[in-house]
């Protein structure tokens, strides 16, 4: 599918996470911040929407899903948007990761559901609690985060924002955006190092 986003064009084949509302509400936070001579990680970057917002003004993006597919999609995205300061890697979250960033930014999976084997369902789908890889996250992240630095996380009623602000309290989370759907509210979390 052939999609557009402000001045960017994105081909999202079936296979991968398509743009929404929670993609929409965390790139407007990531356009809030001053990225200049910043290097930033995506996890889960699915079409590679947030890293080629991002990489308009960050010096150097990593970008990593476990779908293959998104992996060649973004990277084929930013070509396409004639963006180069982006590197693309298939990882299980941190997996592959041996750097340190200024920003993290996750949108996890977060819709409770039984377990799926599909590997476009990982996408959308976060375990029984919707939090199954949002907990591994929040397990790692501080490894990966400069002194400084700040991660925007995207959560959903679905799956506990309270629990997810109560795990990040050392790093001083805060919400700073929200939309309310017919069937959740998304609010995007910002927490610093």
């Amino acid at each position: 599918m052939k999609f557009e986003y402000e001045d960017l064009i994105l081909v999202v084949p079936e296979e991968v996470y398509e743009p929404r509302e929670d993609s929409f509400l965390i790139a407007q936070e990531i356009k809030k911040i001053n990225l200049k001579n910043k290097t930033v990680l995506e996890i889960g970057v699915g079409s590679g929407i947030l890293s080629l917002i991002a990489a308009k003004t960050a010096k150097k993006i990593v970008s990593v899903d476990i779908n293959n597919s998104a992996v060649i999609a973004a990277q084929k995205n930013s070509e396409r948007n004639q963006i180069k300061n982006i590197e693309v890697l298939k990882s299980d979250l941190f997996e592959k990761i041996k750097d340190k960033f200024d920003l993290i930014i996750f949108n996890p999976p977060y819709v409770p559901s039984e377990e799926v084997s599909e590997i476009q369902d990982k996408s959308w789908s976060g375990g029984n609690s919707g939090r199954e890889e949002t907990d591994r996250f929040l397990a790692q992240f501080n490894f990966y985060l400069r002194k400084g630095g700040q991660i925007l996380l995207l959560q959903s009623s679905l799956s506990n924002i309270e629990l997810t602000l109560k795990k990040l309290e050392k790093f001083n989370p805060k919400v700073i955006a929200s939309t309310k759907l017919a069937w959740e509210k998304l609010v995007v979390i910002q927490a610093h190092k």
